[in-house]
């Protein structure tokens, strides 16, 4: 597992498609959790060296207590994340003719989270030149979810693309319509009276 989630970030290809055929709902669930814990100990570390003044941390003192609940935060943080995104982008890759199953997305998707986050975690403590390498960091995550879409759905990195960018920009504008009418209590069809 630990060697694939270094492959993942030096090879994506080739990695991706060795781990496709060991996709299951366990190591997905293993991933996403680990994820979750490096989140928690990130939140946790920028709580520390900067001293974010968070709701429930007082006198900038960090108990076992706060650390536990700022790792548990991270957990349920990756899971609902991770299964809203996927969900989301696997209807999405139905949309444009993949062919994949959901817990080989799923499974792809997690493999290069890990490094991704262990990265990070890294760049996070080094002031000013470690943001600017976090946005490279960020655009290589990118193209890491372009091509596990690409090799879930056995389709090109273009429909990866559009699944990635045009899927999540429908949403927000239902969302927005539907939140927009509850809120202002319009209808969404003008006539609809």
């Amino acid at each position: 597992m630990f060697k694939a989630w270094f492959n993942v970030l030096v090879s994506p290809k080739k990695t991706f498609e060795e781990e496709k055929t060991k996709a299951s709902f366990k190591l997905v669930l293993f991933n996403w959790i680990i994820f979750g814990l490096v989140i928690g100990f990130v939140l946790t570390l920028l709580v520390f060296l900067h001293k974010f003044e968070l709701s429930y941390i007082s006198n900038y003192y960090l108990g076992l207590e706060q650390i536990m609940w700022t790792l548990l935060l991270g957990i349920v943080i990756s899971l609902i994340g991770n299964v809203f995104s996927n969900m989301v982008f696997f209807t999405g890759s139905r949309l444009f003719g993949g062919k994949g199953h959901f817990k080989e997305q799923c499974y792809l998707t997690s493999l290069s989270l890990i490094g991704i986050a262990l990265l990070t975690l890294i760049l996070s403590i080094v002031p000013f030149i470690g943001s600017i390498i976090l946005i490279i960091v960020d655009l290589y995550a990118f193209v890491l979810l372009l091509f596990a879409l690409k090799e879930t759905h056995e389709f090109s990195l273009i429909k990866s693309l559009l699944t990635v960018i045009i899927i999540p920009i429908i949403l927000l504008i239902i969302a927005f319509l539907i939140f927009g009418s509850l809120i202002f209590g319009l209808s969404p069809i003008p006539f609809a009276k």
